[in-house]
């Protein structure tokens, strides 16, 4: 296996910062996930090529309503994005089409196919071009199916319902799969060979700069703002301890801006910066001493979940407090913080337990953890894992 067609959302960083702008659920994730994957492959000498489709939301969630197919080069990779029609159903249908298109014209080619994600238009394509063509199909799975958002409605949600059935069938008859968690393996292919792949850091990725020390301890959290992930708790924490020493710097949007800003306006010990692309974000965490992951884990969807900001977290080489999540490895044990109660109460008495430690000891056990994500779940070591589990099919 020295050749492969990847299905899903890969495309340039410039085309995702102008979907970052206007479209409300926000697919950076996907896109980081994406990119490291491909470049996991490559760098182990696998040629990829993408068929891609842009990330967006249904209009009018997303403002534009029909995409043109494009072909890009960028980061050595060959991307063709598809034609869809960016409406509900209608999104479904042309993905299908433009994505099958795209198997047809390659149907020569011994390659195998892997799909980025749980998505039917390109498991249903993928499936018809193993069946006609005689690919080989594996699926990344980072998500179950079905997750209903803020947004549906409840046509939508009965779509998804109909929709979910339909994957649980396509995904049986699959080759094999590739999991961020053993849970999304033994529940959608439990059938299929499997690699557990819980994430991937890139060889280049930066750590923070430091600078100069002050006697405050800063704490930081990114990503989504919803009280589902605990991020009220975490910020209603810091407000009630009320030490001018501690405080809390909050990146990213969600159903929580208006929430934390109204707070950051008020109080000192809050700060809110909005929306902060990847690739600005470190220099905003040279002053952080530890970054926060305050998820619950009673959360039905846990048991799927391992959070990328967790290996992005430990890859700057920042101290890491998070919530001890089921789907989190043994091995990380010795660089991880962990935060056993994430009401606002036990944040609050582990901020204040954390604020009386030597800033000099967070610092080492940050790049005590940076050091073990480069080493073990780097580009070269986990795409010379997965490498081989293609092989091997």
């Amino acid at each position: 296996m020295s050749s492969i067609i990847f299905m899903g959302f890969t495309v340039p960083d410039n085309v995702i910062s102008k979907i970052l702008e206007s479209d409300p659920n926000m697919p950076i994730q996907t896109h980081k996930f994406a990119w490291s994957f491909v470049e996991a492959l490559s760098c182990n000498g696998v040629d990829v090529e993408c068929i891609s489709s842009d990330p967006v939301s249904n209009f009018p969630l997303y403002h534009q309503r029909f995409f043109k197919s494009h072909k890009y080069f960028s980061k050595n990779l060959n991307i063709k994005t598809i034609s869809f029609i960016n409406i509900i159903i209608l999104k479904h249908l042309s993905r299908f089409f433009s994505s099958f298109l795209e198997l047809f014209k390659r149907r020569s080619l011994n390659k195998t196919i892997i799909i980025h994600g749980i998505h039917t238009p390109f498991l249903l394509s993928a499936f018809i071009s193993k069946l006609l063509f005689k690919f080989k199909v594996v699926v990344i799975l980072t998500d179950p199916a079905g997750i209903f958002n803020r947004h549906d409605t409840d046509f939508t949600k009965l779509l998804k319902r109909i929709d979910k059935r339909v994957v649980l069938y396509l995904l049986d008859k699959m080759d094999g799969s590739i999991t961020l968690t053993d849970s999304l393996f033994t529940d959608y292919m439990p059938n299929r060979p499997n690699l557990l792949v819980e994430g991937i850091v890139s060889s280049n990725s930066n750590g923070v700069i430091r600078l100069d020390r002050t006697s405050n301890i800063t704490f930081a959290y990114t990503g989504g703002l919803y009280e589902k992930y605990g991020v009220k708790n975490l910020v209603d924490a810091v407000i009630s301890i009320g030490d001018p020493k501690i405080r809390l710097k909050i990146f990213g949007l969600g159903d929580l801006n208006e929430y934390i800003s109204s707070l950051a306006r008020k109080s000192e010990l809050v700060s809110y910066y909005g929306f902060v692309s990847p690739d600005n974000l470190i220099d905003n965490l040279s002053d952080v001493n530890v970054l926060v992951n305050p998820r619950p884990v009673d959360l039905d969807f846990i048991k799927y979940s391992f959070p990328s900001k967790l290996l992005e977290y430990m890859c700057a080489g920042v101290c890491v407090l998070t919530s001890r999540l089921p789907t989190i490895p043994s091995g990380y044990d010795d660089y991880l913080i962990y935060l056993d109660d994430t009401s606002v109460e036990g944040i609050k008495r582990k901020m204040i337990e954390l604020s009386t430690i030597k800033i000099g000891d967070l610092d080492s056990l940050g790049s005590a953890a940076r050091n073990y994500v480069l080493s073990d779940k780097s580009s070269a070591v986990q795409g010379k894992r997965i490498k081989a589990f293609l092989n091997s099919l």
